[in-house]
């Protein structure tokens, strides 16, 4: 009996030892987010509701799409914890996945992203679209977009069975709010 004691006591010591971290703080979608040390709740660096636009220019990487010279326009409107996000195409906002993005916003970073299924001419997809918005300053964000892409029904070996573009660039908080 000893034995099993000591063997529990030993496993539990290694699992937790690696679990603790100076720095970081624990978050819930049910606890209100604390701030880093130094640095009030209310600071602008902190919120992003309301309306941001920019150009995002399109990278290229191994194992992605090459976006380099295709920049695309994007409008993300923040209300509190929903956002939606537009793309300008053809001279007008177009939304994109309407109701289906989420965010999740933590100190100086937000991200807005989410995750559908379809089904289309090659099969069933499935598809992420993420933003990482990072306050530059109260009006400007820095924002890094990656769309990955799953053909489910391709054969391993088809270009296009799995596939990702990337885009990054500055967003500024719209005058005209959201």
């Amino acid at each position: 009996m000893r034995e099993r004691v000591l063997i529990l006591l030993a496993t539990v010591l290694l699992l937790t030892s690696g679990c603790s971290s100076e720095n970081v703080k624990p978050r819930s979608a049910a606890v209100e987010v604390a701030t880093p040390e130094g640095h009030a709740p209310d600071e602008a660096m902190f919120r992003f509701d309301g309306a941001w636009e920019g150009k995002l220019d399109g990278y290229n990487a191994p194992h992605f799409i090459d976006g380099v010279g295709f920049p695309v326009i994007f409008r993300i409107v923040i209300s509190g914890d929903e956002a939606s996000v537009f793309e300008f195409k053809d001279g007008k906002w177009v939304e994109m996945k309407s109701g289906l993005f989420h965010i999740e916003k933590g100190w100086a970073q937000a991200i807005v992203t989410s995750i559908t299924s379809g089904h289309d001419e090659d099969g069933t997809w499935v598809e992420g679209s993420t933003f990482t918005l990072v306050h530059h300053n109260a009006d400007t964000v820095l924002a890094y977009w990656l769309r990955t892409v799953n053909n489910l029904d391709m054969q391993p070996d088809q270009e296009y069975f799995q596939f990702a573009w990337g885009a990054s660039g500055e967003m500024h908080r719209s005058k005209s709010g959201g």
